[in-house]
């Protein structure tokens, strides 16, 4: 049953409501010339940005933990006794917060290049699809595309823990694409 809740929501769901939460918290700097009077007056633009990326991933908490809450609730519900998985479930979904780090730095970049909400969400929902088309030609594949991080995170394709070597690539590929588009983001705002 994990399997099913957490595979849809993660190449289908995630990537757009994570989108939709970015955007929310971006596009206000956008209105009325916000960023440049924050330029003009010396604030920080890294700062900024580590600002909005700290502030989204703590907004993806809640969301991750009601994932978990709706899985244990339909377990109960269906009569599932997988309650001996729950913490590992529970380390699952704690990871996949971590997952969507890059995820958020992704959609801030794409924020702030497009300045449009309708673009940002829809390009993460073509991502998610783009996740599907990745599981069919080659699942190795997404262990380095952005949007199924949240999926290997959650373990939606194999119910067993990560072994340490997946876990690290996980680790190295996040930070890769955390760090690449936080400075592409810093970019573009120095550049506007």
């Amino acid at each position: 049953m994990w399997r099913q809740l957490t595979f849809y929501y993660s190449q289908l769901l995630c990537a757009p409501l994570m989108a939709i939460i970015t955007a929310l918290s971006v596009m206000p700097e956008f209105e009325r010339k916000t960023v440049d009077m924050l330029k003009s007056n010396n604030v920080s633009i890294p700062r900024l940005l580590f600002a909005k990326i700290l502030t989204t991933t703590v907004m993806i908490i809640p969301v991750q933990v009601c994932l978990w809450i709706i899985y244990m609730c339909a377990s109960h519900v269906a009569g599932i006794s997988e309650y001996s998985y729950a913490l590992q479930f529970l380390q699952w979904t704690v990871v996949s917060v971590l997952a969507a780090i890059p995820v958020l730095s992704v959609q801030i970049f794409l924020s702030v290049k497009t300045r449009s909400f309708s673009y940002s969400v829809g390009l993460s929902a073509l991502g998610g699809i783009l996740g599907f088309v990745f599981i069919f030609v080659n699942e190795k594949l997404c262990n380095f595309y952005v949007y199924s991080l949240p999926m290997i995170a959650l373990r939606s394709r194999a119910l067993h823990s990560m072994s340490m070597t997946e876990l690290m690539l996980m680790c190295a590929v996040s930070a890769t694409y955390t760090v690449l588009f936080y400075m592409l983001s810093i970019m573009q705002l120095r550049k506007d």
